[in-house]
């Protein structure tokens, strides 16, 4: 549900014509666009210079590149598929907890494999801790023996 919601508020973040904006960006790649026509943040825009030339004032208007434009779009993209992974991740995992949860025979081998697994560690541990006891020599020994 939280995926949902990231993906509906970066879609109407980005305003774009696309529903599925990361989609959108993909397919125009794949077509051959070049990232200058299928931009969705612009690149390119016009600016304002004022230049001083020997006391004059002259107003130019002249071609900008935005290049943070660039990388927020780079930025955003990454965004959008990690997103769109993490929520199939997530998805798959619900999938899965659900056929453990509500099919019996699942349930039984999940929860019998998680006993003989913990009960198996709980040996190992009884085990290494009573062989420590054991070989480790006892200072007082030899005094009971005496």
């Amino acid at each position: 549900m939280n995926i949902i919601v990231q993906f509906l508020i970066l879609n109407h973040f980005l305003g774009t014509k696309y529903t599925l904006w990361g989609i959108g960006v993909l397919n125009d790649l794949l077509q051959g666009h070049k990232w200058t026509e299928s931009g969705h943040f612009p690149r390119v825009t016009f600016c304002d210079v004022v230049i001083r030339e020997l006391g004059n004032i002259n107003r130019k208007t002249v071609q900008c590149v935005l290049m943070i434009n660039m990388f927020n779009e780079k930025i955003f993209i990454a965004i959008w598929f990690w997103l769109l992974i993490i929520g199939t991740l997530t998805l798959i995992n619900l999938i899965y907890w659900s056929v453990i949860s509500f099919v019996p025979q699942f349930s039984r081998d999940f929860i019998g494999h998680s006993l003989v697994s913990a009960f198996s560690n709980k040996i190992k541990q009884q085990t290494k801790s009573f062989l420590l006891i054991n070989v480790i020599p006892n200072p007082f020994s030899s005094l009971l023996f005496c």
